[in-house]
């Protein structure tokens, strides 16, 4: 038989522990010394209060320790309770880390990609299917530890990439040049290339998420910056093997050619508009020259035109009214006005933001 004292000095607890433990009944002592008072524990006694530290160390309190009938559902809920807190530790870690990081850099995050940064060079294609199909864009977070389920961070959805698609053998489309397991390469027409991409997936809340990880490209003093990186978080809304040409706007485009002699020759870009239906200020633009992609368009009286851009020249086709692009299957409409007493050409511009997002710009033109 131990003493109090013999007993508190084995399992490493104070006396006064061990006396109110016995007052709420949670350790009773094998015997107690009617006339002192002292109490004796038995061998068994102490495997019990040892049982209890151990469940101490575990999470459960004396009141849950006291009444254990039902240890199963008791200890299946404390696990539940332990890997929230786990998770919370995990994205308090993420944050600490993220901000410890940004210390480190200061500026140096504002690092001209054109100059600084090289581009990513494509990996062998490795599959990854449970990505594969089309995902929807949720939020933009500046790290994945930031992401809040239910709690949208940004304003509105992205002007580019509001919908991903994962498609079949890792192929590209638009500014998605292609895919591997774990990475997404984007083509930046400013540097000729690509920069890389990282993604992860999580199942939140019964949802599948993907989180894209990329650069943080900005404009500062009209030129290119890379400025840390953001996290684009879309959800998955299926499961389809696709195609490029399975995918996206494709515009009907086999129109006979009638002529327009109003349009013929050489006109040179001045503005670009986020809607045809927007008006023209020809004395404060929109975009200076050296942001335009688009240079100029030249209309023949043949039915081709030639479009001319930072990157190069397209020969297209032209009808009365309508620009016709046979490679990429787009039917762009012009028309030209008479602003301040000048005519001007406003043209649609269906980029990959049409034919993947349904959205149409304006170039204008002057002669």
């Amino acid at each position: 038989m131990y003493k109090i004292g013999e007993l508190s000095r084995c399992v490493g607890l104070t006396v006064k522990t061990l006396r109110y433990w016995s007052e709420i009944g949670l350790l009773t002592p094998d015997e107690i010394d009617r006339f002192t008072g002292y109490r004796y524990y038995s061998d068994e006694n102490l495997e019990d209060c040892r049982k209890v530290i151990e469940m101490k160390e575990m999470g459960f309190t004396l009141d849950e320790i006291r009444e254990r009938d039902d240890l199963m559902n008791l200890a299946e809920r404390k696990l539940t309770e332990t890997r929230e807190i786990i998770g919370n530790l995990k994205r308090r870690e993420e944050r600490l880390e993220a901000l410890i990081g940004g210390m480190l850099k200061g500026d140096s995050d504002m690092t001209n990609l054109s100059e600084k940064i090289e581009l990513a060079q494509k990996e062998d294609f490795v599959n990854d299917p449970g990505v594969i199909g089309r995902w929807n864009f949720i939020d933009l977070v500046p790290a994945i530890c930031e992401y809040r389920d239910g709690e949208t961070q940004c304003d509105g959805k992205p002007q580019s990439l509001s919908e991903l698609y994962f498609l079949t053998g890792g192929e590209g489309y638009w500014i998605v040049s292609g895919w591997t397991r774990g990475k997404l390469y984007l083509r930046v027409v400013e540097l000729g290339g690509d920069v890389l991409c990282t993604y992860e997936t999580r199942e939140i809340n019964g949802r599948t998420l993907l989180f894209l990880t990329c650069p943080r490209l900005v404009i500062k003093d009209r030129k290119l910056y890379c400025a840390g990186t953001e996290v684009f978080v879309y959800e998955k809304t299926d499961s389809v093997s696709r195609h490029e040409r399975d995918i996206g706007i494709r515009d009907k485009v086999d129109y006979p050619f009638t002529d327009d002699p109003d349009v013929h020759g050489k006109w040179r870009t001045v503005d670009f508009l986020p809607t045809k239906d927007m008006e023209l200020d020809p004395e404060h633009p929109r975009r200076t020259a050296d942001r335009l992609y688009v240079k100029e368009i030249s209309f023949n009286p043949d039915g081709t035109c030639v479009r001319r851009m930072k990157t190069g020249e397209r020969t297209l086709r032209w009808t009365k009214g309508i620009v016709i692009d046979d490679k990429v299957l787009t039917a762009s409409e012009y028309e030209i006005r008479n602003v301040n007493e000048r005519e001007y050409l406003f043209l649609e511009w269906k980029s990959g933001d049409y034919t993947y997002g349904g959205r149409v710009n304006v170039y204008v033109f002057a002669r």
